[in-house]
């Protein structure tokens, strides 16, 4: 017989439906399926609130990223780096400095990701 593979939906969709009809307590519940309380009611209050749709997974995704390098930067050091493409961080690094940037960016530039 094979095995019955299952989704974390499914699990979500399984302890949705037996939520329904459940005659014992709201953490033998959870314990049954081996979450903690607040995630349980964490899924009961995105399911009222977006029915199937509100159980999926959102982006983990930080809004903000306070050392990300400000887009005006990159674009500078992408201008450089166009000019004299055999030019390494260091140099990119220095050229910045030398056109009166107080802070350039480091020789290794974290830059937005492209999505």
């Amino acid at each position: 017989m094979p095995w019955k593979e299952q989704t974390a939906m499914s699990q979500k969709l399984e302890w949705i439906a037996r939520l329904g009809y459940w005659d014992g307590t709201f953490a033998r519940l959870c314990e049954s399926f081996g979450i903690s309380r607040v995630t349980g009611y964490q899924w009961r209050r995105r399911h009222a609130e977006g029915g199937k749709g509100g159980l999926q997974e959102g982006s983990r995704r930080p809004c903000r990223s306070p050392s990300l390098t400000p887009a005006h930067i990159v674009q500078q050091v992408l201008a450089v780096r166009e000019e004299h493409p055999a030019w390494g961080g260091r140099k990119i690094h220095w050229r910045l400095k030398g056109q009166g940037h107080a802070k350039p960016p480091a020789r290794r530039l974290q830059s937005a990701p492209t999505a």
